[in-house]
């Protein structure tokens, strides 16, 4: 997640906001080591 420009940030953050839902998981590409975890849903 640090590794994401700053653009995508601030446009998952505010994803999050008009949707009033933290993301968990952010694909960044078509295979499943290109999904990031963003936090954990069952913690």
């Amino acid at each position: 997640m640090a590794d994401l420009p700053d653009a995508a940030k601030a446009y998952l953050a505010k994803l999050e906001e008009l949707v009033n839902c933290p993301a968990v998981l952010v694909s960044i590409g078509p295979r499943r080591d290109q999904t990031i975890q963003v936090s954990n849903p069952f913690a």
